[in-house]
């Protein structure tokens, strides 16, 4: 059983819960989606029953469209499970996992603050995680995993590495991932992140954000930094897009046919990694864009070069690209790579 922390010199220290602001076309569109699933309960009754033959055609053709749309939202619902196996993971084992690693990161004096994160009717599973040499720092590390990563089995790795930088984290768990509740929808896998970036800015009033997506992770992340108003006045932001796609739907295009392109519109599960990265550029963020690239070999295994994120973006003073040839998708990165992305996180947190 993970213990939160109870009293603290900092205010944040005693959250177990954060409510992040919804805006108002997220709130209309719950309240719609709401009602859409009780009319398509009182279609599918009034079509099994043959009653809607006794209806005037405007309500039947209604009642025909609702349900299409239904049974639209349920075929995005079951492409969310299928492109993100972390939500299959048992629950008990994730949960042994959390045990051994915090047990593991007590010991070396780190603290593990386990709450939940609430945004328009669902909520998330997160942890945030520092050392008391940078509890107080405003320095914090905001990661979305790839599609076979929680929390859970990543907390130790990821925590451990940003104290070396100087850095506390914020770990978050996707859409029925864990213990978070909801499902892989496009709207939910960029909501619980962008709740995570609500609570670092008014709650923990960090000043400085790094935001790193890996794989999955990075389309989330995009859509999270979509959705977002970021504080540029008061803090300094780096985003990470590590390994990831351009578009989720010229991703399974490559991987499955061009068909599927047309297909993710209509069910709407794009996740748009390229739109998200020029909207920060927009804002002056800094970006670090880590791929693979080989002529002779064009994938890092997982995302072929030509629908990777690098290949749809154009280097810039806001903007770096860390490519190598020697980069594979579920592999660590070259040494010397990461010893470079070591520096470059490492003057993000201490220049002034």
């Amino acid at each position: 059983m993970i213990r939160s922390v109870s009293s603290s010199s900092l205010p944040w220290q005693s959250l177990t819960t954060f409510t992040a602001t919804t805006t108002l076309h997220d709130k209309v569109w719950r309240v719609v989606n709401n009602l859409g699933l009780v009319a398509a309960g009182i279609s599918l009754y009034a079509i099994a029953s043959r009653r809607i033959r006794q209806l005037h055609p405007a309500f039947s053709y209604a009642g025909y469209l609702i349900l299409a749309l239904t049974l639209r939202k349920i075929i995005a619902i079951g492409i969310g499970y299928l492109v993100y196996p972390a939500t299959r993971f048992p629950k008990r084992t994730l949960a042994d996992a959390e045990t051994i690693a915090s047990e593991n990161l007590r010991k070396e004096g780190f603290t593990i603050q386990k709450l939940t994160l609430h945004k328009s009717g669902v909520s998330y599973d997160a942890a945030l995680i520092y050392h008391s040499s940078t509890a107080s720092n405003g320095k914090w590390s905001l990661h979305a995993l790839g599609n076979g990563m929680t929390m859970e089995g990543s907390m130790e790795k990821i925590s451990t590495k940003n104290k070396l930088h100087g850095a506390n984290t914020l770990l978050i768990n996707g859409p029925s991932v864990g213990r978070s509740g909801g499902f892989p929808t496009r709207y939910q896998e960029g909501a619980g992140f962008e709740a995570g970036l609500q609570l670092l800015e008014q709650a923990v009033e960090a000043t400085r954000i790094l935001l790193h997506g890996f794989s999955l992770g990075g389309g989330m992340l995009a859509e999270a930094a979509l959705a977002h108003n970021f504080n540029t006045d008061n803090v300094k932001y780096l985003a990470i897009f590590d390994r990831t796609f351009s578009r989720l739907s010229a991703l399974i295009a490559a991987l499955l046919g061009s068909f599927a392109t047309p297909l993710c519109s209509l069910l709407d599960v794009e996740l748009d990694t390229v739109f998200g990265a020029k909207n920060l550029k927009q804002l002056g963020i800094q970006q670090i864009i880590i791929q693979h690239k080989d002529q002779s070999n064009p994938t890092d295994g997982v995302i072929p070069d030509s629908v990777s994120l690098a290949s749809h973006l154009e280097e810039d003073q806001t903007r770096s690209f860390f490519k190598s040839h020697e980069i594979f998708h579920n592999d660590p990165l070259p040494e010397g790579l990461e010893a470079d992305l070591d520096g470059s996180i490492r003057d993000f947190f201490t220049d002034s």
